[in-house]
């Protein structure tokens, strides 16, 4: 019957039509027929509910689905437990709060994002009335309070940054976890400190955290003072700013190792971080290149660091100068002509967009310096024909024009059409135009 139904439901529409109609006219002409069909249907439900009915009662042992019901019993007298409330949970007291939440069984992880939603939401409600002041109804033609106002701007910025700091040092308390880390995680961001500072055992990790978050605080307080008075050279700033670095590595050095501060250093300072930037474009740099370049950088860092001791006359300027080209100098010498080019491309900003593009099309590696390469051998070649005066201008025009179109068909070869046409909508494509 049941496949009468199917066959008839997927029949085209006009063959659905006629056989109705015939149903119909038979339906009509011989009523006998229909009260036969309705009793054979009547007949068909009555068997199936019979055939339930029998299943659902006990049945002798030998069969086997008795052993089916013993195998799965139906439990009865299950104790009923009072009905969960959620006001049986939540609390004012957030460390009751968190005690609550963790024994009605909810994930750690789950926990800190209840936690911090609700302390943002605190936070949030608390700033908001500080920040209520009655104003004028503002019309669309006149500019708003802050615009272009930097000293508003600046104290809204502090006063964000005062509340961040209670948010992060009440979790910090509750949750034993960084508000800051917790957020990127969320958005799936990476977290570059935490990235550098793996290394180290999560405890030393965290105090390291807040002794950085502290004196990086420190820092900010003395610019911002210094852009306040308008005093940035001044000789005050640049002594502050030394001793606040001096204390930051006693404190340092009272939590980590001699050898955990050397690894602190080649993965946070200022010249590690330039030095593993200007590597960009060597193919596998090696520990060894690394480390020479470094120690180079980081001597010349120690007596020229304009951020603590501002450039202020032509004799040291012209000693920094002196100093930069020695430093260069020193860096061939090591990596030698050819490393020294690859070297040379990875300070070049079009060449840093290529091998970007290149990663994130998971192209290899070399394919960023073949359209690099690609692209000063067909400058050179245009900088020849626009010097060459025994050609015609138009003629000069039309080579040019296909050293381009010639380049551009090798660029989509190189790096195929989808990452090719984010490369020509960059600026540095600019010589394939």
């Amino acid at each position: 019957m049941l496949r009468s139904v199917f066959y008839f439901a997927n029949l085209p529409y006009s063959r659905r039509r006629n056989k109705l109609s015939a149903y119909l006219t038979i339906v009509r002409t011989r009523p006998g027929i229909l009260i036969f069909f309705i009793g054979l249907n009547c007949l068909h439900l009555g068997v199936i509910g019979y055939l339930l009915r029998r299943n659902s009662l006990a049945v002798s042992p030998s069969s086997p689905s008795k052993i089916i019901l013993q195998l799965n019993p139906v439990k009865k007298d299950i104790p009923v437990t009072a009905k969960f409330n959620w006001s049986n949970v939540e609390s004012a007291d957030y460390k009751r709060y968190i005690a609550n939440l963790r024994a009605s069984g909810c994930p750690e992880e789950t926990v800190r994002d209840i936690i911090i939603a609700d302390v943002d939401k605190l936070f949030a409600a608390r700033r908001q009335t500080a920040s209520v002041t009655p104003e004028k109804d503002l019309k669309y033609w006149e500019p708003e309070p802050d615009d272009g106002n930097e000293i508003s701007g600046r104290e809204k910025w502090k006063q964000e940054q005062t509340t961040e700091n209670e948010k992060r040092l009440l979790l910090k308390e509750l949750l034993g976890v960084d508000l800051n880390s917790e957020r990127r995680k969320l958005a799936g961001e990476e977290d570059m400190v935490e990235k550098r500072l793996r290394f180290l055992p999560t405890e030393k990790r965290q105090q390291v955290r807040l002794l950085l978050e502290k004196f990086n605080e420190q820092e900010q307080i003395v610019r911002e003072k210094a852009l306040e008075s308008g005093s940035v050279n001044d000789t005050e700033n640049p002594l502050e700013l030394k001793r606040i670095h001096a204390a930051r590595q006693a404190e340092l050095a009272k939590v980590l190792s001699p050898r955990e501060i050397e690894l602190f250093e080649l993965w946070t300072s200022d010249a590690a971080i330039a030095t593993r930037h200007s590597l960009a474009g060597l193919e596998e740099p090696s520990e060894q290149e690394f480390l020479a370049i470094y120690k180079l950088r980081k001597r010349f860092d120690e007596e020229f660091n304009t951020e603590v001791s501002p450039i202020k006359d032509a004799e040291r300027r012209e000693k920094l100068e002196k100093a930069t080209t020695e430093m260069e100098n020193q860096i061939e010498a090591e990596f030698g002509e050819q490393r020294y080019a690859q070297y040379l491309r990875g300070q070049d900003r079009d060449y840093r967009q290529l091998a970007e593009i290149s990663r994130r099309f998971h192209l290899p590696r070399e394919a960023a310096g073949r359209v690099y390469d690609l692209r000063k051998a067909a400058e050179n070649q245009t900088i020849k024909i626009q010097a060459d005066e025994s050609l015609p201008a138009e003629k000069r025009k039309v080579l040019i024009q296909e050293i381009r179109q010639n380049a551009g068909e090798s660029v989509q070869e190189l790096l195929g059409e989808e990452a090719s046409q984010l490369y020509r909508r960059t600026e540095s494509a600019g010589w394939l135009e």
